[in-house]
């Protein structure tokens, strides 16, 4: 209670009338394979077919199971574009994923994850195809160039034709060799300006994702820095210190690129890297290099840049680009005069690795940590020596990923079984994965796993949604079946939460433009979607129209659908002759109760329960007595009046439709004492008009006027 102590005016907020928000009815699940995507942890979210695809990637080549019956592999892609197509809104995606078991060649490798071994040293590109006969070549970089040393090479071919660089022009990194014998083609030929050293290799990536999709990666690193400036003071041998015009681009532990242009010819000449060690004013103070810098007398003619290296990272049109120094500080092994904190905010800022590792969404560094350890750097990054770990592709093309030793590129992900569907439900919250992910994910409300039709599987799923209560499964009949094994398959199961579709569906295939049969579970979620929007979940998701929808693969009669619909299998039939496409024709469920046969009110009883749990959870620890019980009578009775008037309840009056009771005549003595609260709530469903009937008989004028 409020104190009212002192004198004066008190203002107060009093509660309201309470009010049930109605849950979301269409939010989908989908279960089954994907290109790529994460194989554990909650489904992911994904709003549109394009959605869909930036996360889990494309269409997948159809394979039917070894045992017909059990229906095809990979139509999940297909289920979710017409999902989207027939009106649906949110969609969840849990990926299911067989690993490979195969022992890896190196010992602690992941075979399940594509990767890249970088190498050392500094490739640059040809800007343009240097035509036989010409003496030089445009290059994308200068970064490590030293003249009698570098090379042109024609192609990434073993015993491929190289030509030695004698000279590198500033500004536009023309490079002169002796005229060439032979065309070196901008797409094949590359410069090794500074070659690996021995023993020496860079970090190993690894794609984000297991499975195949991770060889359609692509990988390529490019020497990159910030503008140059020139030095405001001739530069003795072995200086430390050097002056420089404005230090704005300069940053304490980045590699510096020191090197002079002859006026008269510009030439690059004494190309040195160093360390930078402080920055103060304009003075910028490098880490003594192991070879010495030589003098640098004019000052004009000296430039100096912090020296980086652009990292891309593509998958199809998905193109990642980052940008900063290739060294990462160990905090393990800290630089003299560096904290902790500096190594870490260093990383953080400028390290080009870290971003990748923590940004990239198709590739990381080795690692499942945040913060990679030191040990995935196989060279170190020597402050004396920074060139000596630069980061490289084999020809500084796009380089795509591989698989780990033994395996071989473009072996197909494996199919997966019964335990990859079903899932781990013991892995715990974000650790699951296949029907078990969905645990961690409460706002779904619709669950299917299109195309696989092994009736251990369906088990599952139905049991998946009958534990959870407020979910709906939509299963598909088997591929080819005929109506007598239609009839077989709905058979097998007997639930209030589940629905069954026959015949497959056939579509255009979105690559091909060919005609492809899908299974009918992606386009009824859409059309479940669908209803629910523009008439309520009391609607039964029948009598619409099945987009995209080109024939069926059986075309049910209506002697067919006789048989059918009493047993629960819902046909989708072909009205084109009529002149009103091809149809959902049926809403029921695969429950023998009679109480639960039709679809609409199955999922209206879904929708009201959910809606009262989560909505009433003020109530909890309330004191329970008459005001709260005529609180929370109130409250149900609000929201039932409005599911009422939207035509989901039977009455001519809202005492027909439903009632509430909470009082003494719903609890007992000892159910107050052991703090229960009992509601007792009646509705009348309104039922779908299934069969209409309209009789029609032949009378005469004078009946009609009696």
């Amino acid at each position: 209670m409020p104190e009212y102590l002192a004198p004066g005016v008190y203002v107060e907020e009093r509660p309201g009338q309470r009010t049930i928000e109605g849950v979301s009815t269409s939010t989908a699940a989908f279960v089954g394979i994907t290109q790529r995507g994460p194989t554990q942890g909650p489904p992911v979210l994904v709003t549109s077919y394009g959605d869909f695809q930036r996360q889990f990637g494309g269409y997948l080549p159809l394979q039917p199971d070894a045992t017909p019956t059990n229906g095809v592999h990979g139509h999940l892609p297909l289920a979710v574009k017409q999902f989207f197509d027939n009106g649906g809104k949110r969609a969840f995606i849990s990926r299911v994923y067989r690993p490979d078991t195969t022992a890896p060649t190196t010992a602690g490798a992941d075979v399940n994850l594509r990767m890249l071994q970088l190498r050392t040293g500094v490739i640059a590109r040809l800007r343009s195809t240097a035509p036989t006969g010409v003496d030089h070549a445009f290059l994308t970089a200068s970064r490590g160039f030293t003249a009698g040393t570098s090379q042109l090479v024609r192609d990434a071919a073993a015993g491929a034709p190289t030509v030695v660089i004698t000279a590198l022009h500033a500004g536009t990194n023309q490079a002169d060799v002796a005229a060439l014998g032979e065309d070196y083609r901008s797409d094949t030929a590359f410069a090794v300006l500074a070659a690996a050293a021995a023993g020496t290799s860079s970090v190993k990536l690894v794609a984000r994702e297991p499975g195949r999709w991770g060889e359609q990666v692509r990988v390529q690193v490019r020497p990159s820095g910030k503008p140059p400036v020139n030095t405001t003071a001739a530069l003795a041998a072995g200086a430390t210190s050097i002056a420089v015009s404005s230090s704005a681009s300069f940053y304490v532990g980045g590699t510096l690129q020191i090197q002079s242009v002859a006026a008269a010819t510009g030439l690059v000449t004494n190309v040195r890297y160093a360390t930078v060690a402080s920055v103060v004013g304009n003075v910028v103070t490098i880490v003594a290099p192991t070879a010495a810098l030589p003098a640098y007398p004019t000052a004009a003619e000296t430039w100096v840049a912090m020296a980086e290296v652009d990292i891309l990272v593509s998958w199809g049109a998905l193109v990642e680009r980052f940008s900063g120094s290739w060294r990462f500080v160990d905090t393990a092994a800290l630089p003299a005069g560096w904290s902790i904190a500096d190594a870490d905010n260093f990383n953080a800022a400028r390290s080009v690795w870290l971003a990748v590792h923590q940004r990239s969404t198709l590739v990381r560094l080795d690692s499942l940590l945040a913060v990679p350890p030191a040990s995935l750097f196989p060279t170190p990054y020597d402050a004396a020596d920074p060139l000596e770990n630069h980061p490289t592709t084999a020809d500084g093309q796009p380089t795509p990923l591989g698989p780990e030793p033994p395996l071989t590129r473009d072996k197909p992900d494996a199919l997966p079984g019964f335990t990859d569907y079903v899932g781990n439900v013991g892995a715990g919250p974000g650790m699951r994965a296949g029907l078990a992910a969905l645990l961690d994910e409460e706002s779904i409300s619709l669950v299917a796993i299109p195309g696989v039709t092994d009736a251990k599987v369906q088990a599952a799923l139905i049991a998946h949604c009958e534990e959870l209560r407020y979910r709906f499964a939509v299963l598909d009949a088997p591929p080819g079946a005929t109506i007598a094994g239609a009839r077989a398959h709905r058979g097998q199961y007997d639930s209030k939460y589940a629905a069954v579709y026959y015949p497959w569906i056939q579509i255009a295939d979105p690559q091909t433009g060919d005609t492809i049969f899908v299974p009918p579970a992606g386009t009824m979620l859409g059309i479940y979607g669908r209803s629910d929007g523009e008439r309520g979940v009391h609607k039964a998701p029948a009598n619409e129209v099945a987009r995209n929808a080109l024939d069926l693969e059986t075309r049910a009669s209506t002697g067919d659908q006789e048989v059918l619909n009493p047993e629960g299998v819902n046909v989708i039939r072909d009205f084109r002759p009529h002149n009103r496409g091809i149809r959902v024709w049926g809403a029921r469920t695969i429950s023998s109760d009679p109480e639960w046969i039709y679809v609409n009110v199955r999922r209206l009883f879904i929708f009201i329960e959910a809606s009262i749990d989560r909505g009433t959870q003020w109530v909890v620890f309330e004191p329970n007595n008459q005001d709260l019980w005529a609180r929370v009578k109130r409250t149900i009775e609000t929201f039932l009046d409005a599911q009422w008037r939207a035509g989901a309840l039977f009455g001519a009056k809202a005492e027909d439709a439903y009632y509430v009771k909470c009082d003494r005549s719903t609890m007992t003595l000892d159910d107050i004492a052991n703090g229960r609260l009992i509601v007792e709530i009646g509705i009348s469903p309104t039922r779908p008009a299934e069969f209409v009937i309209f009789r029609i008989g032949q009378f005469t004028a004078d009946a009609r006027a009696n």
